[in-house]
């Protein structure tokens, strides 16, 4: 049964491309608007072709339920999580979506990278461990509406990353580091399929059972969950994309001195000091915080980056 479908975000995109017509960005902001309206085109895109396969398999089904785009906040902690499928087994398979414009390669540490046309490789956050991260907040939103099983057993958490059909994937010796969770959109319910036969023996059997959900339970459930989606402010930006002013000499030209003089604003006004700010959410951070990113330009691409945001990015060895 399909609960909630993706959220419209054609404004976001709107404001971003209108925001490249402004004259007075610098070169940071312009790389960032460049980046995130890349970004937003590819995700959107990849969420539609994901929900398309998704919905193909549950939107009719009474034993799973399906949401798109969740957005979830508890306790001042936020999960945006692709798709969400929950079984009337009270399995939560947290779907993230991943729509490269090239080919994915895992390495025998779980790191990830994307090799794009020309041969340039970016590497990226695992995905996986995004998800994880995810999970934690969920588990605190379900505790909050007492979802459980029979017995008062709890519910289970499954990973999957979904990739573009059409891209490849290099995967490591899954001895070293076991990949079967990324796969291409198209394949989910073949996976789907051998994952429960794999995992399935008589004595988790048992347990599955015990936390079975009717139909209507089920429902009950999954709405109780998208009730208490909240959709991002398409409409924010991060404190550094607040346009700058344009500096104007009010000396004629033609009197001008020859020496030029200081530059206006050329340092932070008294009792003021100069601020920082995190490349990806926007929050500013302190020059300690500055310091160590530049100290580590290769790990961090020669940006800055908050506490939170520098786990995206594995220490370069």
């Amino acid at each position: 049964m399909l609960i909630k479908s993706s959220d419209d975000k054609s404004k976001r995109l709107k404001l971003l491309e209108d925001l490249q017509n402004s004259s007075t960005l610098n070169q940071d902001q312009k790389d960032w608007l460049r980046e995130n309206i890349w970004a937003h085109r590819m995700g959107v895109q990849g969420e539609k072709d994901a929900a398309h396969y998704l919905d193909s398999y549950f939107r009719d089904s009474k034993n799973n339920a399906v949401i798109h785009d969740l957005r979830i906040e508890v306790d001042g902690q936020v999960a945006q999580i692709d798709h969400l499928i929950i079984s009337r087994f009270l399995d939560f398979y947290l779907l993230e979506t991943k729509n490269f414009n090239g080919n994915l390669a895992i390495t025998e540490q779980g790191e990830f990278s994307v090799q794009y046309s020309g041969g340039r490789v970016r590497g990226i956050p695992s995905p996986i461990e995004q998800s994880k991260r995810h999970e934690l907040v969920l588990r605190k939103l379900l505790e909050k509406l007492e979802v459980k099983g029979l017995l008062g057993l709890n519910p289970s958490f499954h990973h999957v990353v979904l990739v573009d059909p059409k891209a490849t994937i290099t995967r490591p010796n899954p001895k070293m580091f076991d990949s079967s969770h990324v796969i291409k959109a198209d394949s989910f319910m073949t996976w789907r399929e051998r994952f429960i036969d794999k995992s399935t023996t008589a004595s988790n059997m048992f347990g599955t059972l015990l936390k079975i959900k009717n139909s209507d339970s089920l429902e009950t459930i999954a709405r109780a969950v998208a009730k208490v989606h909240r959709p991002m402010n398409l409409l924010e930006l991060p404190d550094f994309m607040a346009p700058r002013p344009i500096l104007r000499t009010t000396t004629p030209p033609e009197i001008q001195p020859t020496q030029p003089s200081k530059p206006e604003f050329s340092a932070p006004a008294e009792g003021q000091v100069k601020r920082y700010w995190c490349f990806t959410c926007g929050h500013t951070v302190t020059p300690a915080v500055f310091s160590y990113c530049m100290d580590r330009r290769t790990q961090f691409g020669n940006r800055a980056y908050c506490m939170q945001h520098q786990k995206d990015f594995p220490p370069v060895r």
